[in-house]
């Protein structure tokens, strides 16, 4: 959301903002409307990336947790 404070009012954003439980709730049973909303922030996260990008930058996150 720092690049694109915006997406503070769409879900999955909004749900993390607000610490909205029913939107987590939702995801836990597997509601189709907050899973796709999930889905597409995934798939908007990664637009653009090819697989090499993934790999490297999946590759990063691992090493910053370690």
């Amino acid at each position: 959301m720092k690049a694109d404070p915006s997406l503070a009012a769409r879900q999955p954003y909004k749900a993390l903002v607000e610490q909205d439980q029913g939107f987590f709730e939702g995801l836990a049973t597997q509601e189709p409307e907050a899973v796709v909303t999930l889905l597409e922030a995934f798939a908007r996260s990664w637009a653009d990336t090819t697989p090499e990008e993934f790999d490297e930058r999946a590759a990063g996150a691992d090493q910053d947790g370690a």
